[in-house]
């Protein structure tokens, strides 16, 4: 039986099994008005079949599917939206069938699918059939906090967000988008990039955006607490260049918005930023004290951005198998998504009442504009 999220993403395709079985009264309505063979139409008839597919693409790769919670208001009493895509947003795939056959599944490697919390992700994203979810190129995350309940010994355990991929096997993304929340601790924005850089699959090309510089200018977090920052993005290239071997010419970019956050994208409204490597880094013998150039006035409050790619000709398709980290935690040895899922959480502390609908209406599918909740 389908879901309701396939029938949400795919159109209905029929069977040759299935068009012999008797038509409900809904279908057989329909079926009674003649179908349009387009012989006539200037569209199909005279406009070459690669023109057709550019329009088709246009569309597509303007669109964006959005999914998930997002919170808005004031910070004492936050509301709590589901997020919904535009309404027609496939509009394309109902609205002739000739379109619809020529389109095929194509739209799936075009659109953007976008998520406010990971918890949702993956609710969505594991019900898709194996064969579609391998065609799924453009993805978006909100980096929430997602923490798993440890119920061996208590508590709540941070999880890594290249963890997530290992419940959807098959995935092969052209670019993986994270964008960071204010409520993100400094140190797990940092820790996360590490993360997805030394272990992540299922990407060709990360863009990871830091809501400001604080990531790689300080030594400690806010706890007083050091963690091992080093100079980038030098040491994460080399990462990737242990990972898919320094001939393949993986690469790692780091910019610095010039202004707003949501215009990070764009190449004139942001600027490369390379850190100095220090005498003895390698050693890491000792945090790195604050890049004072980061904490200078005015700059602390930028965004930023790294831009990863992996090596030319490597394979970076999810192979999937959930790491033994989460394993242990729930005491699953192995299982799909469905058996984790209720130890997750996205934020469990805060109160999911007064919950409503919000459309999630743009401008350019990348848009980044998100009124959230700042905790201060």
């Amino acid at each position: 039986m389908p879901t309701p999220l396939l029938q949400k993403l795919r159109p209905r395709t029929y069977s040759q099994d299935e068009e012999h079985q008797p038509l409900s009264k809904r279908s057989r309505i329909r079926e009674s008005y003649n179908v349009d063979e387009q012989n006539g139409s200037l569209f199909f008839q005279r406009l070459p079949k690669k023109l057709r597919d550019e329009i088709y693409s246009f569309v597509f790769t303007s669109t964006r599917l959005s999914f998930g919670e997002r919170e808005m208001g004031d910070k004492d009493r936050p509301w709590h939206f589901n997020i919904k895509p535009v309404p027609n947003s496939l509009a394309l795939l109902r609205t002739c069938r000739l379109a619809k056959k020529e389109i095929g599944t194509s739209w799936l490697g075009q659109v953007l699918f976008s998520f406010e919390d990971n918890r949702t992700f993956l609710d969505k994203m594991t019900a898709l059939p194996p064969n579609l979810l391998s065609q799924v190129r453009r993805l978006r995350l909100m980096r929430e906090c997602l923490v798993l309940e440890n119920i061996m010994q208590g508590g709540l355990v941070r999880v890594p967000v290249d963890c997530l991929f290992k419940f959807l096997p098959g995935l092969r993304l052209d670019e993986f988008t994270v964008i960071s929340s204010p409520l993100t601790l400094p140190e797990n924005d940092y820790m996360t990039v590490n993360d997805l850089i030394a272990y992540g699959s299922g990407w060709k090309v990360l863009h990871y955006i830091f809501d400001s510089s604080v990531p790689l200018a300080y030594r400690e977090t806010e706890m007083g607490r050091p963690y091992w920052r080093k100079s980038q993005p030098e040491d994460w290239k080399l990462e990737l260049e242990q990972r898919d071997g320094r001939l393949s010419k993986p690469k790692v970019k780091i910019a610095r918005a010039k202004g707003a956050k949501e215009l990070i994208f764009d190449k004139q409204h942001r600027m490369n930023y390379v850190q100095k490597r220090l005498p003895g880094e390698e050693q890491a013998d000792q945090p790195l004290p604050t890049d004072r150039k980061l904490k200078a006035e005015g700059m602390m409050a930028k965004a930023m951005i790294v831009v990863a790619k992996r090596g030319i000709g490597v394979d970076y398709e999810e192979e999937g198998g959930v790491p033994s980290r989460l394993r242990e935690i729930v005491g699953i040895r192995e299982g799909a998504w469905e058996e984790f899922r209720p130890y997750f959480s996205n934020s469990p502390k805060y109160s999911r009442e007064h919950r409503h609908i919000m459309i999630d209406f743009y401008q350019g599918s990348e848009d980044m504009t998100r009124d959230i909740v700042r905790r201060g």
